[in-house]
């Protein structure tokens, strides 16, 4: 199977496994506690993914996963009277969520977005700085 056809045929459930296999080689490289909340920053467009992946992991391993869904309610509840907000929504959400994604512990990209590979660049050299997709089994 060609990797684009293995790339298509990822389902919630393997992103799901995926994120506790990252979860669980970050716990057992520095001894750290369980985690129970990830953020996943992702365009407006997966959001129904996100949903799915977000009852997956909730459900079978008790993880709480926070998406860009729950900022931009949290930014429209707080700030949403402010005028200049609405024409440079979409820009603020992403510098928020790449700002949460610099300043994390652990922070898992997407290859070939230039979105992650600019995070990367204003991380601090991390030991869990990795593609995700490494994550996925069989790919």
């Amino acid at each position: 199977m060609k990797l684009c056809d293995k790339i298509r045929s990822i389902t919630p459930d393997d992103v799901s496994d995926g994120i506790i296999r990252g979860i669980d080689d970050v716990i057992n490289r520095c001894n750290c506690n369980v985690i129970h909340n990830v953020y996943i920053a992702s365009p407006p467009s997966q959001y129904p993914l996100m949903t799915k992946l977000q009852q997956i992991l909730h459900n079978r391993h008790n993880v709480t996963m926070h998406y860009g869904k729950h900022l931009h309610d949290y930014i429209l509840h707080n700030f949403g009277q402010c005028s200049w907000l609405r024409q440079n929504f979409n820009d603020i959400l992403s510098t928020i969520e790449m700002q949460l994604c610099i300043n994390s512990k652990v922070f898992y990209r997407a290859t070939a977005s230039s979105w992650s590979n600019n995070v990367v660049m204003l991380r601090q050299r991390q030991l869990f700085d990795r593609p995700f997709l490494s994550l996925i089994k069989n790919l």
